[in-house]
Formats: structure tokens, C-alpha cells, sequence
């Protein structure tokens, strides 16, 4: 699911390292970026480690999610917190899974799945409930995890 489910590839910028001058460039870098487009983070690489810059967070530590992870994983890494979810394939690219990206037929129906499969928290079924069906509507949704 999060591999048919992520935006690919995720903007990726490689610097030599994370000191102050590196992390100063790519954020005038992003800045540039995010005039023309609707473009908001990129990920910083120095081949040991990645890191989210993000125009009005600044620079995130995170992991990269196995792409094997279970929908249940997914929400739980979403749940709460603004960072997305990053995933590696198998050539090397990384994608984001954000909130938003819950909307495809895959996803839906591993929400689906999720929901009537799984004893959840009644606040997190009506979220995905509500989620389900205002795209099952032709409404634009965010899961409001």
C-alpha cells in the first residue's frame, strides 16, 4: 500500500554535510522552489543520513519507512505529527505519504480493510469513515489523523 500510495520521487538534495553553510544554501534553495510551485520540503542527503527541510519547520530529523509497512504503521508514524512518512523503493527513490495521499483506490481500500479487520479507537474509524466517504463523494479530503 505505501508504495502505490506515496508521491514519487520526493525532491532529494545531496550535501556534503549538515553544517550551518550547507543547511543555509538548501533553505535558500527551497525557498526559490517553493515560489513557482507547490513545493514546501525537500529531503537533504549526505549519503550516511536524510533529513526533512521544510520551508516553515526548518530542518526535521527522520527515519525512512520499510516499504513493506502496514497500513496500521503508517497512521500510527502520521498520527499527530506534521512529518510525513518517507519510503525508499527498490532503484533508490524516495517518496512522501502525507495526510493528503490517502485518496487513491489503493489506499482506500486498505482503509477499508483497516477499519472493518481491526479493533481501532471509534475517534480513528470515524476519521477514516469520514475520510472514505467524502472521497467516495468527489470531495477533496485530508485524513484528520
Amino acid at each position: 500500500m505505501i508504495i502505490e500510495s506515496a508521491f514519487w520521487p520526493m525532491y532529494k538534495l545531496d550535501v556534503e554535510s549538515f553544517d550551518e553553510d550547507s543547511i543555509n544554501e538548501s533553505k535558500k534553495l527551497l525557498k526559490m522552489l517553493s515560489r513557482g510551485s507547490e513545493i514546501s520540503q525537500i529531503l537533504l542527503s549526505n549519503k550516511d543520513k536524510v533529513k526533512l527541510l521544510h520551508v516553515s519547520k526548518g530542518i526535521l530529523d527522520l527515519e525512512i519507512t520499510e516499504s513493506n509497512a502496514s497500513i496500521s504503521e503508517v497512521i500510527a508514524k502520521l498520527s499527530g505529527s506534521e512529518i510525513p512518512v518517507i519510503v525508499m523503493n527498490d532503484s533508490g527513490e524516495y517518496g512522501v505519504l502525507t495526510k493528503d495521499d490517502f485518496c487513491n483506490e489503493v489506499a482506500i481500500k486498505e482503509l477499508c480493510e483497516f477499519i472493518t479487520g481491526n479493533n481501532i479507537d471509534s475517534n480513528l474509524r470515524d476519521a477514516i469513515t469520514n475520510h472514505v466517504l467524502r472521497i467516495g463523494a468527489g470531495i477533496k479530503s485530508t485524513l484528520q489523523i
